[in-house]
């Protein structure tokens, strides 16, 4: 099993145990996908989770009901009536547009209801950006966190709809402080690609776009794709360190988790593809 999907499944179970158990002041009052999942065995507990190999989370998470969402979900789990994604951001920094052609954008775009004008522009001027980078000296590495990862206010019902969208809000309790978050092994994040560029640096094409871009990474994340929108989107992002440790989770809504990740983000327009028909596609990731 993948170190992140495994770290997925704990997380999942974790939930399960403490909507059974009512902690976290029993905020946790429904928690399924489609349907709810059963209870786990009443003597089981975090450190018996912790100690559980692949095959034996795996088949306690089928007992209660817990698979795979079904492609295209874009959610991973409901609480309280609510769509999470889960992600481990400082471990396993995710793809969110993987390759997606030019006019799949646009067409995101628009299911988005996101203005696209100067769309080509703003691409081209990416590519002659990526492409002066790439004659200059190798990137270095770097390190960092998280910017304002922090979690819901105690107080905030286990119901409560998306808060302000400069905030973090939603029902799975996490930290409760400002504190940067360090990469899950104390080592560097990944360097940028010779032919990707840093969306928030001051030399890129896109660094005043936020407003026309962040909606259209936002839609990527929790609502669709170029195809349409997702028959399971996501309300809050779910961000984990340790699965079994409930004070290293965070939770955000849709607006403020890509907030939290803006100066993270990369972009790169490349050609993909095999068989002698590469395409040009469009990449942006967490790095």
């Amino acid at each position: 099993m993948e170190p992140f999907e495994r770290g997925r499944l704990l997380l999942k179970l974790m939930l399960v145990l403490a909507r059974d158990r009512r902690a976290m002041q029993g905020r946790i009052q429904t928690t399924g996908f489609v349907r709810e999942y059963g209870e786990l065995p009443p003597d089981l507990g975090v450190m018996t989770l912790g100690r559980l190999g692949d095959d034996e989370i795996a088949a306690l998470a089928e007992s209660v009901g817990i698979r795979p969402a079904p492609a295209g979900a874009k959610c991973d789990i409901f609480m309280n009536g609510y769509g999470y994604r889960i992600e481990s951001l400082a471990a396993y920094p995710p793809v969110i547009i993987d390759d997606v052609e030019p006019d799949g954008l646009a067409a995101a775009c628009r299911l988005a209801g996101i203005p696209a004008d100067r769309f080509g522009e703003r691409l081209e001027a990416c590519r002659q950006a990526a492409e002066r980078r790439s004659t200059r000296a190798p990137v270095r590495t770097e390190t960092g966190a998280i910017p304002g990862a922090i979690g819901p206010a105690p107080s905030e019902p286990a119901n409560a709809p998306a808060g302000p969208a400069h905030a973090p809000s939603g029902p799975a309790a996490g930290r409760e402080d400002d504190r940067p978050v360090p990469e899950a092994d104390g080592g560097p994040r990944p360097a940028l690609e010779s032919d990707e560029i840093r969306i928030a640096d001051p030399e890129s094409p896109l660094k005043d776009d936020r407003e026309w871009l962040a909606p259209l990474i936002e839609y990527f994340w929790f609502t669709g794709s170029e195809r349409g929108r997702s028959h399971f989107p996501a309300d809050y992002l779910l961000d984990f360190d340790d699965p079994l440790n409930m004070n290293t989770w965070r939770t955000f809504d849709k607006r403020y988790a890509v907030e939290a990740v803006w100066d993270r983000l990369a972009i790169r327009i490349a050609r993909v593809g095999r068989d002698g028909a590469p395409r040009e596609a469009v990449r942006i990731r967490v790095v």
